[in-house]
Parts: C-alpha cells; structure tokens; sequence
C-alpha cells in the first residue's frame, strides 16, 4: 500500500487502517514507523510536511478525476484509475488539468 493511500486516509487509528487495506497491523505500523522517520508524522499527527504531502496528493487525485471523468468514464471508474494516477502525475500536468 502506498504511502500517499496512508496520508490520504489519516486521522484514523492503525486498526482502522489495517481494515480499511485489507493489510495487517504489523504491516500498518511498519509503514507509520517509516513514515514517522521520513518526518511526514509525530506519532499518528501529521507534520507540516506531511500537511503538505497529503493536500498535494490529494490536488493531484482531484486532477486525476477530473481528467478521467472528461475523458468519458463514469465516477466509479474514475475514482478507480484517478487513485492510479495520483502517485505518478507531476504537479506540471496537475496545473494544465482544468
């Protein structure tokens, strides 16, 4: 599970999480452990660098979207390959998307 799935699902418990990634706990604290040492949290709390990882994750899932959606395919679908989308979009092509 990549780690902007994480930034994008926070503030939840590590329980929650392992539920909503059908993933252990252990796989769960490992990555929040990485995360921590990687300075996007304290704890469960986000850092300012995590603040600012997560709102550009989420512009660039937004900008997925919209793209697929004007592309023709039905929200379901979408949401689906905009969540693809979103760990390998460069913020250039972010900022052309409308």
């Amino acid at each position: 599970m990549a780690v902007s799935n994480y930034l994008l699902a926070l503030p939840c418990t590590q329980a929650e999480l392992a539920r909503r990634f059908d993933v252990s706990r252990a796989t769960v604290c490992n990555t929040i452990r990485r995360m921590n040492r990687d300075g996007l949290l304290a704890g469960m709390n986000f850092t300012e660098l995590g603040k600012a990882q997560r709102d550009m994750i989420s512009s660039r899932l937004d900008a997925s979207v919209r793209l697929c959606l004007f592309l023709g395919m039905n929200q379901q679908d979408a949401e689906a390959q905009a969540d693809l989308l979103k760990d390998v979009m460069s913020d250039k092509m972010r900022e052309r998307i409308p």
